[in-house]
């Protein structure tokens, strides 16, 4: 089988022609990827991935004035957030010897539709950048 060498040049804007290539190659993985990072034009043999989270939750609204009646999506989702920083600074006390430490960062949090009214979602989406192996 021949190898097969990707390079990859959209990735600040969603590696859309990362997917593509993957969808194409099926079940087989490139051999070799060229990743157009800014390196100072220094060739370098490792990069770290990445993933993006995307979490939902889904509550009960009511009237503000009785939030009891309802349950609160965007409190959920707080408590979601808290728990993921403390699984980023996990992620920090383990390294590679050229990257550095594997991180998670909540880089969108939404939900709610009005100060009156409990929200009944709310979501979230992370930026998890993970090591080789």
């Amino acid at each position: 089988m021949q190898p097969i060498l990707v390079g990859e040049a959209d990735e600040e804007l969603g590696s859309l022609g990362v997917r593509d290539i993957l969808a194409r190659l099926e079940s087989r993985r490139p051999d070799w990827v060229l990743a157009t990072e800014p390196t100072g034009l220094q060739v370098v043999h490792a990069h770290k991935g990445i993933v993006h989270i995307r979490l939902e939750a889904e509550g009960r609204a009511c009237h503000a004035s009785d939030p009891s009646a309802g349950r609160n999506a965007v409190v959920d989702m707080a408590r979601a957030t808290l728990a993921l920083e403390a699984l980023a600074d996990s992620l920090a006390e383990r390294g590679h010897p050229l990257l550095g430490s594997a991180t998670l960062s909540v880089g969108r949090f939404e939900g709610g539709a009005a100060p009156n009214v409990v929200p009944h979602h709310a979501e979230l989406i992370a930026d998890r950048r993970i090591l080789p192996g």
